[in-house]
């Protein structure tokens, strides 16, 4: 178990190209509501300074959550869909 603030903490203290986090559900699944919202925020706040992908699975919970956060893509012939930080466009 994590808090929003330690995870948010060691994110941004990776001093290499960026950081990939597996299966962020995992970490953030014993959160309330609005400390899932605050951490969704403030990664996509990071656009351009801090590089960070998340691989997971897709999740009614994410996009509900995230809808003023991140914007969908999809790649075109592939079930995969790619979110970018609003703030990205």
């Amino acid at each position: 178990l994590i808090s929003r603030k330690s995870f948010l903490d060691s994110i941004s203290r990776v001093k290499q190209e960026g950081v990939i986090i597996h299966q962020p559900e995992q970490w953030l699944s014993h959160w309330p509501l609005l400390e899932k919202q605050a951490f969704w925020s403030t990664v996509g706040m990071w656009h351009g300074q801090t590089n960070v992908i998340l691989v997971f699975a897709e999740s009614h919970e994410f996009q509900s959550i995230n809808n003023g956060y991140f914007k969908s893509l999809s790649l075109e012939g592939l079930n995969i869909r790619i979110w970018r930080p609003a703030r990205a466009e």
